[in-house]
């Protein structure tokens, strides 16, 4: 087992497995900082990654 909180991959050793950039997996890990609602329509194919990507860098006001 893991302990808690222990990385397990960094985002280059990703990169290398899936021989894609770094730039690459760093993009599609924010997306997991998006809305459910908004990453559901990723997958569901509703809005396409970059849209995606451009609203992941809009900040939150509700964290400031």
């Amino acid at each position: 087992t893991t302990p808690v909180g222990q990385v397990l991959h960094t985002p280059e050793s990703i990169a290398q497995k899936i021989g894609k950039s770094k730039r690459y997996v760093l993009r599609r890990l924010k997306l997991l900082n998006l809305p459910k609602h908004a990453q559901d329509a990723v997958v569901a194919g509703k809005i396409e990654i970059s849209a995606a990507e451009m609203l992941g860098r809009i900040p939150d006001a509700r964290l400031g």
